[in-house]
């Protein structure tokens, strides 16, 4: 039965099948719907992973993937490598249904918030003092968000009980390089004055990269916006993290080439003027540990292919983040793609280590944001919350 649910998820991820974010129609993964946890998940991801991709299975994505783990970040990176709706994985994995009449699961926007954004067409400019915070709320306008009541629970955007609204996208600089752009838009705030002490906390998974070794991992890591005045041009950065391997350190939000910015004025999810937060986070992707994000060069797609769905690649060539002298000579500082702590792989009953959320909190109020991120090989932003 196995060999029968393999080639079941596979046909639905070969290219001369599959069509993109239509992999829905297959039969599910889980062999006949009943899946709904990470192990059948994880067991997709392996396929996906080996079978597609050409990567040993020691190398792979690995989450933890007892029954009783929420399977979002798996979702989440199959979304990513595949280029699949995450609610399409869902589907294929017995999780949720797109219509009442199919069967007793639950509709997918019941168990699950998402939002998935492609890089813009325009050309972007960095932060600098002649930019126009306008520009910021225009950004808004056409990207999707995902929204979140107090607490980060996940709801619909449309829902009034909102109150926080995140986005993200991968932003590409006349350089070529991208960076992770987020955006924050909180509308509890409708106080422009700014007390001293701590603003914001924001809570990201950035990888440490060692250029000699190839050797990658992941660093939680902490900013949090301080305000040395009731200013916005006072507010400063700091990063905490264990970007040695060796206890905390905090360095400043420029070592690593994090920039960010604070707005206050009106968005398409509140005409009364509130608080707007901005991250812009280097990206870090390499052919070692990020394969699938790099390809041949085809006459339609200058940069390669993916391999499953056919749809363009995003990367042209490796971007290592930012130089991290603090740490040494060849080390770098980033966000990678994948929604997997690096390093990536090891035996499949080795227990991984769990995803990362991102999460936010602001003005020394509760959680206001927890969702899983990750970038596909296409450029998206793919972002999800489980309901429960």
């Amino acid at each position: 039965m196995r060999a029968l649910a393999r080639s079941a998820r596979i046909a639905c991820l070969t290219p001369a099948i599959a069509i993109a974010w239509l992999c829905w129609v297959c039969p599910a993964w889980a062999g006949g719907g009943g899946g709904a946890d990470a192990t059948t998940l994880q067991g997709a991801l392996d396929d996906l992973c080996t079978l597609v991709f050409g990567i040993p299975l020691t190398s792979c994505q690995r989450f933890p993937s007892s029954p009783t783990d929420l399977p979002t970040p798996i979702v989440v990176e199959v979304s990513a490598l595949g280029n699949i709706p995450p609610d399409s994985v869902r589907i294929d994995d017995g999780i949720c249904e797109p219509a009442v009449a199919l069967s007793p699961q639950p509709l997918c926007p019941d168990i699950a918030v998402n939002a998935v954004n492609s890089p813009p067409l325009f050309p972007i400019v960095s932060f600098d003092e002649e930019e126009p915070f306008a520009k910021s709320r225009i950004a808004l306008s056409y990207l999707t968000p995902l929204a979140l009541e107090p607490g980060a629970v996940p709801t619909q955007s449309s829902d009034p009980r909102a109150t926080s609204f995140f986005y993200a996208e991968v932003l590409e600089g006349t350089d070529g390089e991208h960076t992770l752009h987020l955006l924050y838009d909180y509308t509890p705030r409708t106080t422009k004055h700014l007390a001293r002490g701590q603003v914001a906390n924001f809570s990201l998974p950035l990888v440490v990269y060692d250029q000699s070794g190839g050797t990658e991992r992941t660093v939680p890591a902490t900013v949090q916006l301080v305000a040395a005045c009731n200013h916005a041009d006072c507010l400063t950065a700091n990063v905490s993290g264990s970007f040695s391997g060796n206890g905390t350190q905090t360095v400043s939000a420029a070592q690593l080439g994090i920039q960010f910015r604070y707005d206050f004025g009106p968005s398409p999810n509140s005409a009364t003027p509130h608080a707007i937060f901005e991250l812009r986070v280097p990206l870090l992707v390499n052919r070692k540990n990020d394969s699938p994000y790099f390809g041949t060069s085809t006459p339609t797609c200058p940069n390669g292919a993916n391999l499953n769905s056919g749809y363009c690649l995003a990367f042209s060539q490796e971007e290592l983040g930012h130089a991290a002298g603090f740490l040494g000579v060849g080390r770098y500082v980033g966000m990678a793609p994948s929604a997997s702590p690096y390093p990536h792989g090891g035996s499949p009953s080795t227990i991984a280590p769990p995803a990362l959320p991102f999460t936010a909190s602001f003005f020394g109020d509760p959680l206001a944001v927890s969702a899983f991120v990750a970038i596909s090989t296409d450029g998206k932003v793919v972002i999800s919350k489980r309901l429960f």
